[in-house]
């Protein structure tokens, strides 16, 4: 199989983890993207061009499935070296204080996808025009989904729990039965992103892309859980 380049843009954090009597430091935001790809493909080739770079303390319950978090996203700022890809992913959107690179890397990239993240809403919606493949949370959603599709250029992929629904050419869900409990889901939506990206990247049908995504996304949290 031909290796893809995908490339990563955005936050990068400095992560302190408390989970319930351990804490422990990591990287997280590009950093969980990042380890995702490394784990779900040997033929993709992950770059890493971080924009911003912060910090954050996390409070896990996997008791109750949840984890809440302050972070100061924006620490240090960094120009990034736009590089060609077959696809860029950028993290996160509405967090971001400069967005001016995504336009550069609408020129360099054959496929443009981002996220959303929990915090505000996303104030520059025009940049929304280069972004093929949104993913966002139901928790996030700060305006109907009809009304964001209108400044997307390509999709949107709305997550939650126990599936999620894809707004395209063609609008469809997918339900799983495999629901995350009792463990540790600190960055499943970045291995969600990742996992689906990979499908695409390796020409699957969107519908079957999404259904292995959310499959490979639980295998990877409950492995990272033993």
């Amino acid at each position: 199989m031909t290796s893809s380049n995908v490339t990563l843009y955005g936050h990068l954090t400095y992560d302190t983890i408390f989970d319930g009597n351990k804490s422990y430091e990591t990287i997280g935001s590009v950093g969980n993207v990042w380890k995702a790809f490394i784990n779900f493909s040997n033929n993709i080739n992950v770059r890493i061009e971080p924009t911003e770079i912060g910090e954050a303390l996390i409070y896990v319950d996997k008791e109750k499935v949840r984890r809440a978090s302050t972070a100061t996203l924006s620490v240090k700022t960094r120009t990034p070296f736009i590089q060609i890809s077959d696809w860029s992913h950028i993290l996160y959107l509405n967090q971001l204080n400069d967005l001016s690179f995504v336009k550069e890397v609408s020129l360099t990239s054959k496929k443009i996808s981002a996220d959303i993240c929990a915090g505000k809403p996303l104030k520059d919606l025009q940049v929304l025009k280069y972004v093929d493949l949104l993913f966002i949370s139901d928790e996030d959603l700060w305006m109907p989904i009809e009304e964001l599709r209108k400044y997307v250029k390509g999709d949107i992929l709305v997550h939650y729990t126990s599936g999620s629904t894809y707004y395209g050419q063609d609008t469809f869900s997918t339900k799983v039965e495999d629901v995350l409990k009792g463990v540790n889901i600190l960055g499943a939506g970045d291995t969600f992103a990742a996992a689906t990206i990979t499908n695409l990247i390796s020409k699957k049908p969107v519908k079957e892309a999404v259904a292995i995504a959310h499959s490979m996304t639980y295998n990877l949290i409950k492995k990272n859980n033993e």
